[in-house]
């Protein structure tokens, strides 16, 4: 007969896993869902297959080092509410309605901070908007160490000369 063990003090990993997972939230939905990110508790969809794994990783798991991934995921579930405004922005932006309504959410969502509000440019180029909102998530859970400036499109910044591009005997430009 095995003789009774005494209980022994949780390791690392545990210590992590409970301090992100309170008492009953295991950090996983009880259906599996297919299309999100693969990494354990990530509340973002999986849009990177890394070596065709069939695997599917977030942006931010992704790329990130590998030491990094719970770090990673708990700096995504700590900005959901970020997460949720992209997805609130993309649906208004895809539903089209008249007036631009996403540019007046923005500004709104962001009246305390100003810097992240859109910029003309960017509202009237929705992606570039987006972008920086990307940037922004990966600086806020540490991946980036500088703040997004507002983006401008190619042809606007400093330095960039459009050029004629040759195309079967002729100029057009680019």
């Amino acid at each position: 007969m095995n003789a009774p063990t005494t209980p022994r003090r949780p390791g690392i990993a545990q210590r992590v896993h409970e301090a992100m997972h309170p008492a009953g939230d295991d950090g996983h939905d009880d259906a599996f869902d297919p299309g999100a990110c693969r990494a354990s508790g990530c509340p973002c969809r999986g849009s990177v297959d890394l070596g065709s794994s069939g695997r599917f990783l977030c942006a931010w798991h992704a790329w990130a080092p590998p030491d990094k991934a719970h770090t990673v995921t708990h700096g995504l579930r700590s900005h959901r509410w970020l997460i949720d405004f992209v997805g609130e922005v993309q649906a208004m932006y895809r539903d089209g309605a008249k007036g631009d309504p996403w540019v007046a959410r923005a500004r709104e969502f962001w009246r305390e901070e100003p810097r992240m509000q859109p910029t003309a440019t960017e509202a009237r180029h929705w992606s570039l908007y987006l972008w920086r909102l990307r940037e922004e998530l990966s600086h806020r859970i540490g991946l980036r160490a500088d703040a997004p400036v507002p983006r401008v499109r190619q042809c606007e910044e400093e330095g960039f000369a459009a050029r004629a591009v040759a195309v079967q005997g002729e100029e057009v430009a680019a």
